[in-house]
């Protein structure tokens, strides 16, 4: 990879980097002298710092907001009746509609392996609770409440799926049977796994929602970061998303400027871009700067904080697997029946434990979903917080190949494009999340009624070894996902506040280096200082903006769960609910064998 090299003039201009000796540079730390910067002389146009879409206009277009009561409860009878519900499926959204949910089988081979999914447990779990009835003197009512309430969950689960998709994705699905492997495209799964594809293809559709341009938005590097972290990179999942984006060129690594003019505006020189086949060939200004387009940074900051993300997704049917089996075990360790033995009680024991697996394990993926979802965004934002931090660089060495990238805010463009790419990438799978939210409050509210059950049974004396078992064990892994949202949701939340002192440490050193060079005899040019002063004093208003926004920002959308704002004060709430419900049936359950 190569790019034009601008004139050693560079050295001359102020700014939050400063060389190395050698030739090699680093950001400015607070110790060190602020003339010996670099800078890209500006006109004294101000230039635009906007959203073109306002943040409440564009929610409406996505998430919750535009969630159907209708569809909801429409689809809930679909699938929590299914199959008695078959013929009202036919009435009100057609044949193909039923195919498409996999209500009918069909030749394509994922769509049958669904199918089965849902006939299989629909009808296992209605015949385990008539053969609970059914029994003379049945087992523990816990065989049917849990798998009932599981079953339940997920069918609330998937009717929030269809009430959130938009009026045109419901009339697609009714104009003719669609194969899986395309009805996956809406699924969480397509969220759970990205790679480079999907991860642009996202990045695009969250670009255009919320209205920003990204092939005319690019970062302006320095030389050295630009060689040392993107150049010079020899880890290959950096090559690997280089050759993505070569392969695109020119309409996403070209972004040329639409005119002269508007180059000259930006401090770039009157020539355009020449694409040739190189992805990050800038057009490097008079001062040295290397033009980069933001998309391939996001996708590769993307690409490493995902390397650091745990999922359990692997590890899931191991607690569900002890969801399932833990009552049964625990009825014939302590002697007990399952009420009076007969086939009819034991058919309905047997069904609930195979519901439960199944649908223990549905709700734990989801959680699991959206622990990683916030887990993830919360590093992603915080990486974004790196990448301005002068004092310390974004150095990922395991996960990044010892790259570093430094975005030098003394740049106005650097500004704006920065918030923007922020914005972004903090809005990056919404579609997702709106859905992961609503998930995760049904899941939510599960736990708080086992939390209710268990202290009810605790103060009433009606909890039995069984059932405090079950219920423990519940509230233990349900509690364990809950918490660990919550953790990274407020993690999140307090990057607003640590990007926002970021940002006023980098305004107090550029207000440092418009005093200092204002009395510098540096530059012989009074118009040089003058232009020098006036592209420091229109970063410096450009990050009052950022100020604002992020305080805007923090207020406006922060994490929630259950309507309460994630913070590490909702964890330990969280938390102390759990255990303090666990330890108290425990504790009850210990004075009674005792006694």
């Amino acid at each position: 990879m190569s790019a034009t090299e601008g004139p050693a003039e560079q050295d001359n201009e102020p700014g939050l980097f400063a060389p190395r000796p050698g030739g090699r540079s680093r950001p400015v730390s607070r110790s060190r002298s602020r003339n010996n910067s670099r800078s890209l002389v500006d006109d004294d146009q101000m230039p635009e710092f906007f959203r073109i879409n306002t943040i409440r206009n564009l929610k409406v277009k996505e998430g919750i907001e535009v969630f159907s009561m209708w569809i909801f409860v429409r689809f809930l009878f679909y699938h929590a009746a299914y199959p008695i519900s078959l013929p009202f499926v036919f009435l009100f959204d057609g044949s193909c509609f039923a195919y498409n949910m996999a209500f009918l089988p069909t030749a394509d081979r994922r769509g049958l392996v669904v199918f089965g999914m849902q006939i299989v447990t629909a009808v296992v779990l209605w015949m385990g609770i008539g053969f609970y009835f059914a029994a003379p003197d049945p087992p523990d009512l816990l065989y049917v409440i849990i798998p009932l309430a599981l079953y339940m969950m997920h069918k609330l689960m998937i009717a929030t799926k269809y009430a959130v998709l938009d009026a045109n994705t419901h009339e697609w699905l009714r104009s003719g049977v669609i194969p899986r492997e395309i009805l996956q495209s809406i699924e969480m799964a397509q969220w759970r796994s990205l790679d480079i594809e999907k991860t642009h293809a996202q990045l695009r559709y969250t670009a255009t929602q919320k209205g920003i341009d990204t092939e005319s938005l690019f970062f302006y590097l320095h030389k050295d970061v630009y060689e040392q972290g993107i150049k010079h990179a020899k880890c290959a999942k950096l090559q690997e998303i280089a050759n993505f984006y070569e392969a695109k060129a020119p309409t996403v690594a070209e972004g040329k400027s639409s005119t002269a003019q508007d180059e000259k505006k930006d401090g770039i020189p009157d020539k355009k871009l020449e694409h040739d086949g190189d992805m990050w060939k800038g057009n490097s200004d008079t001062k040295g700067l290397i033009r980069v387009p933001v998309l391939p940074i996001a996708n590769r900051l993307i690409a490493f904080t995902l390397e650091n993300t745990c999922s359990y997704e692997n590890l899931i049917p191991i607690p569900a697997l002890i969801q399932a089996m833990l009552p049964i075990i625990i009825t014939l360790a302590d002697g007990r029946s399952f009420g009076d033995n007969s086939s009819y009680s034991v058919a309905a024991v047997v069904m609930a434990a195979i519901t439960v697996f199944i649908y223990f394990s549905v709700a734990l993926t989801f959680l699991d979903t959206g622990r990683v979802d916030n887990q993830r965004r919360a590093r992603v934002i915080q990486a974004v917080g790196a990448l301005i931090d002068y004092e310390a660089p974004l150095r990922h060495k395991n996960s990044m190949c010892g790259m570093t990238m430094f975005i030098d805010l003394a740049w106005p463009q650097n500004v704006s494009t920065w918030m923007r790419f922020r914005w972004l990438l903090l809005n990056l799978g919404g579609q997702y999340r709106a859905r992961i939210t609503l998930y995760t409050s049904y899941v939510s509210v599960l736990t708080l009624g086992l939390i209710m059950y268990a202290l009810i049974g605790f103060f009433l004396g009606t909890v039995n070894i069984v059932t405090v078992c079950t219920v423990a064990w519940s509230l233990l892994c349900l509690g364990y996902f809950l918490g660990s949202s919550i953790w990274y949701g407020s993690a999140t939340n307090e990057q607003f506040t640590t990007q926002a002192r970021s940002i006023s440490r980098i305004q107090l050193k550029l207000r440092e280096i418009r005093a200092d060079y204002q009395k510098s005899h540096k530059f012989k040019s009074s118009l040089r200082r003058q232009k020098i002063d006036c592209r420091l004093k229109r970063a410096d208003m450009l990050l009052e903006t950022a100020l604002l926004l992020l305080d805007h920002d923090s207020k406006l959308e922060p994490v929630t769960i259950l309507g309460f704002e994630a913070s590490k004060e909702l964890y330990t709430t969280m938390a102390t609910l759990v255990g303090g419900a666990v330890g108290a049936i425990l504790v009850e359950v210990y004075f009674n064998a005792s006694g």
